[in-house]
């Protein structure tokens, strides 16, 4: 699965993550869509939402 990341993802999410003390990576974000801990395909149809524990209190979802 080809996974490419926008441009809003890029140039506004990311650096709002790290300002606020998560510094996800583009890696990351590709392990959790390859390897999530749940997937949700059902809330927002048709896009799935993958997601996956990132520590103890916050986790990590993607759409695609």
């Amino acid at each position: 699965m080809k996974i490419v990341f926008s441009s809003h993802a890029i140039r506004d999410k990311f650096p709002l993550f790290k300002e606020c003390g998560f510094n996800f990576t583009q890696k990351q974000v590709r392990g959790i869509v390859k390897n999530p801990d749940h997937l949700d395909k059902t809330s927002d149809d048709p896009k799935i939402i993958a997601s996956k524990e990132f520590d103890e209190k916050h986790v990590l979802r993607s759409k695609f």
